[in-house]
């Protein structure tokens, strides 16, 4: 019965606080998947979410409002990022390190110290703990599948609209889709800004179910971003297609932090996930390599044989 009770604490923990990182991990999957490239103002766009959301709540700002100009915010960094690539001609990735060091010195501006404490602050999160009456994890985790499961919806509506698919086709082949007359400089910009509003939806969200907001808080978002993205995949077939793309995003989040949950719940310490996280990147990574080669080692031979039959097959029809 302990081990039960223990078991399902680190579901609740693990699910607390992995569905607002979701948001995160759908704008990273935006750029990561669908424009085949790496955009690092994700670890500049998630504090700056968090960042002004805390300081607005603290401030008596509605939370709503709060956590709308946090997505705005976002919004604009993607923005920065996209103009520096398209107009400067610099690559995806030097422009998002450069918003990405920009962005620590405006989220420091925004809070006036490395971290904003939310004590007794009104957050989206307490005006259901007050409606409801159940405790604030119950309350989170509620919370968060019903929306989670709208802006997924959305994504995947999005998706499969002309713009979203012009965005799975500038990724794929952009010569080919400016030889249609679209403009892919345009989709790259709506992509990262959208990909950066979800991003600081997300530090929005986690800044108000932790109560508070760090300076460091997006350090290695990119890193557990990736990893949550393959995890998913390796778990859900075909995550080629719209739905199972956006669904694999939503398992590896959870399973991601389920095992972070799970390692931290048995004595590792908090200095060591860096270095846990990295590995289960590596792990990531390389598995879908290694299950192909098992999945063809039974039929290495058979297939080897086939192929020197065909030509013999091939000689007697012909005769």
């Amino acid at each position: 019965m302990d081990l039960i009770t223990v078991i399902l604490q680190v579901v609740l923990i693990s699910m607390e606080s992995a569905l607002p990182l979701a948001f995160m991990f759908m704008g990273v999957y935006l750029v990561f998947r669908l424009l085949n490239d790496f955009d690092l103002t994700v670890d500049g766009a998630f504090p700056l979410g968090g960042a002004t959301a805390a300081v607005l709540l603290a401030r008596g700002v509605h939370p709503i409002w709060a956590t709308l100009i946090a997505v705005i915010l976002g919004c604009l960094a993607g923005l920065a990022t996209g103009l520096m690539h398209i107009r400067l001609r610099i690559t995806l990735l030097l422009s998002g390190i450069i918003s990405m060091i920009g962005l620590y010195t405006v989220n420091l501006r925004i809070m006036g110290r490395p971290n904003v404490a939310l004590l007794n602050v009104p957050t989206v999160f307490s005006f259901a703990d007050e409606y409801t009456g159940w405790s604030h994890g119950i309350v989170v985790v509620s919370f968060m599948l019903v929306l989670v499961g709208l802006v997924s919806a959305a994504m995947i509506y999005f998706l499969k609209t002309e713009v979203g698919l012009a965005i799975r086709a500038t990724g794929s082949n952009p010569t080919m889709v400016r030889s249609l007359g679209v403009n892919t400089a345009g989709v790259v910009v709506l992509c990262l800004i959208i990909a950066n509003g979800l991003i600081s939806f997300s530090g929005a969200l986690m800044a108000q179910d932790q109560g508070f907001a760090d300076i460091s808080m997006g350090i290695g978002s990119i890193v557990a971003g990736i990893a949550s993205i393959l995890l998913g995949e390796i778990i859900v077939r075909k995550p080629n297609r719209v739905f199972r793309g956006v669904i694999a995003i939503v398992v590896g989040t959870l399973f991601y932090r389920f095992v972070i949950t799970l390692a931290l719940r048995f004595g590792m310490e908090p200095y060591d996930l860096r270095l846990f996280t990295a590995l289960i990147l590596l792990f990531a990574i390389s598995t879908p390599m290694w299950l192909r080669r098992v999945w063809q080692l039974p039929f290495g031979k058979r297939k080897a044989q086939t192929q020197r039959e065909e030509p013999q097959l091939a000689g007697v029809t012909e005769r």
